[in-house]
């Protein structure tokens, strides 16, 4: 994740919390009593200028009576490029192949190469 999509997740999980509260009708001030922290520390958190440790968002959870489900924000992970696609003729050397397109250690080439010659000789 880059660092402006860890922001991102932070100011959504302060929103979260924030909702969370207001649905209790707590104040920041009783929140904050709750959970042994400062009314300072939860406008930080609420704005996501400030990064709760984990056993803090579990106690804001218990304390606000809602599940970490609904305060953890959605992960949204970049899918990886796939694997490129390459056209293998009858004549291309797929140990080249391995070694040129894909990055792989020793042991995982082995098997490719294993599994594309185990293939070959039923043709």
């Amino acid at each position: 994740m880059t660092e402006e999509q860890i922001r991102s997740v932070y100011v959504e999980l302060g929103a979260r919390i924030k909702q969370a509260r207001e649905n209790m009708g707590f104040t920041q001030d009783i929140l904050a009593d709750q959970l042994s922290l400062t009314r300072a520390s939860i406008v930080n958190i609420e704005s996501g200028r400030q990064r709760p440790m984990l056993h803090t968002i579990i106690k804001i959870s218990d304390v606000l009576n809602t599940s970490l489900k609904e305060l953890l924000p959605d992960s949204h992970t970049e899918e990886a490029d796939p694997l490129p696609l390459v056209a293998v003729s009858s004549g291309t050397d797929i140990g080249n192949i391995v070694s040129d397109e894909i990055e792989v250690n020793d042991e995982t080439k082995d098997a490719i190469l294993q599994f594309f010659s185990h293939s070959k000789s039923k043709s």
